[in-house]
């Protein structure tokens, strides 16, 4: 017995129709073009080895190891959002109450704000880029009068 076959230790018979039979030999002939030793039974091996491949049921197989990392990486993806969200959400907040300090800090040193114009800063603070230009003008601000 070949090194090869003593991997292959496991016999199985199947009874095919004629058609069938003569589908599989058209592939064999078109294989062993490029690979004279090509034999039914390298084909079979293909074949299962493909079936199996490509069903996500079983365990171990490429198809239910691409759907498991698929399932993951949605999991993942669904928590990267999240997280996204989140921590949006805080800065936001963050801005906010650094407005609010920054008023406060005004209103100590003698400087009326009045609450509309606190929530205006509070607003423009959540606005993305203009946070920066806000806080900047607040600090400026406070820093004016030390």
């Amino acid at each position: 017995m070949s090194p090869e076959n003593r991997q292959k230790s496991e016999r199985i018979m199947a009874w095919i129709s004629p058609e069938l039979k003569d589908h599989l030999d058209q592939v064999i002939s078109q294989r062993r073009k490029k690979n004279p030793r090509y034999r039914m039974s390298d084909l079979i091996r293909e074949a299962v080895r493909h079936v199996i491949d490509n069903d996500s049921q079983i365990m171990g197989s490429k198809a239910h190891q691409v759907r498991t990392f698929q399932r993951q990486a949605d999991r993942l993806a669904a928590n990267i959002q999240t997280a996204e969200q989140t921590v949006a959400l805080l800065q936001n907040v963050n801005l906010q109450l650094l407005a609010i300090v920054s008023a406060l800090s005004l209103k100590q040193q003698g400087r009326d704000i009045e609450p509309q114009q606190l929530i205006d800063l509070a607003i423009k603070s959540a606005q993305g880029d203009k946070a920066r230009q806000t806080l900047q003008h607040l600090k400026s601000m406070t820093t004016k009068d030390k």
